[in-house]
């Protein structure tokens, strides 16, 4: 969800969300600063109670400000299922892995490429 006020906590997150059903996590990501970033996470057991979620809160006020609700881009579970960040890290590894087996005649051709020209 987005647009959150700063005074918003995760047990504000919590009670905002338990009445549609049982949660597996509740997320407010912080800046460099421990400020919120006015964007939040909550998972649900349930993916029914996600949704319903979704339906009754999109565009609700919470402390003052109209907050947008929806499913998290990235998961690949088909609505709730693994946040956002969680798939990042699955690409990192996957890249690291990749450059490791590069070697070294991956390097010998990428040097020919930034070369420019023939020799």
């Amino acid at each position: 969800m987005g647009g959150l006020a700063e005074e918003v906590t995760l047990e504000i997150l919590r009670a905002a969300f338990i009445p549609f059903g049982e949660l597996k996590d509740v997320q407010l990501p912080l800046d460099a600063a421990g400020k919120p970033r006015g964007f939040g996470f909550v998972e649900f057991e349930e993916e029914g109670d996600a949704a319903a979620a979704i339906d009754n809160m999109e565009g609700a006020e919470l402390f003052g400000r109209t907050i947008r609700v929806n499913v998290a881009r990235g998961g690949g579970g088909g609505g709730a299922g693994r946040a956002v960040w969680a798939e990042a890290q699955d690409w990192f590894k996957k890249l690291g892995e990749e450059v490791e087996g590069e070697g070294e005649g991956a390097e010998e051709g990428r040097g020919a490429q930034e070369g420019g020209g023939a020799q």
